[in-house]
């Protein structure tokens, strides 16, 4: 399913014909980028993590890419996934954009599929951890309402979706 286009940019569903485009992506990270989305150091996939990553739709949630139109093949410039079933009370919302394409609106686009497909998937709140230096998404959470409070592995932030 295709959720957004333009025409340079595709948000849709991954699929497990992505894997070598996500390994890519996971590969062209930054560090910093790498760690604030993983919490780990960066290291290649295995191919059991992108089995995991490039498994569109599970029991335990979703997962989406978007991709560049523009190059060929077209590549994996973000990745986003919501952890927990349908109507979960809680669901863990997880995002990373490539960095050359950050601070560009990607990640605020990526934000707004996560949470309105929390709201199609009737999922109560999306919880998110945010690494106390991503200054960036920390401003996003703020700007935009988010309730943002001080973790113990950093921020936190809890955003209402649905009414039970």
């Amino acid at each position: 399913m295709v959720t957004h286009t333009t025409p340079t940019l595709q948000i849709r569903a991954v699929r497990p014909s992505d894997a070598v485009a996500v390994a890519r992506f996971l590969e062209g990270l930054s560090e910093r980028s790498y760690y604030r989305r993983f919490s780990a150091p960066q290291q290649p996939a295995t191919a059991a993590e992108l089995d995991q990553l490039t498994d569109p739709d599970t029991h335990d949630g979703v997962r989406w890419v978007a991709m560049d139109l523009s190059t060929h093949p077209h590549s994996v410039v973000g990745l986003a996934q919501l952890f927990g079933p349908v109507g979960a009370e809680v669901a863990e919302g997880a995002l990373v954009v490539a960095d050359p394409q950050q601070r560009r609106g990607l990640g605020s686009t990526l934000c707004r599929h996560l949470l309105r497909l929390a709201r199609e998937r009737r999922v109560g709140r999306v919880w998110g951890l945010v690494q106390r230096d991503n200054h960036t998404m920390l401003r996003f959470a703020r700007k935009n309402g988010y309730p943002v409070r001080h973790g113990e592995l950093g921020y936190e932030i809890c955003v209402p979706v649905c009414q039970p």
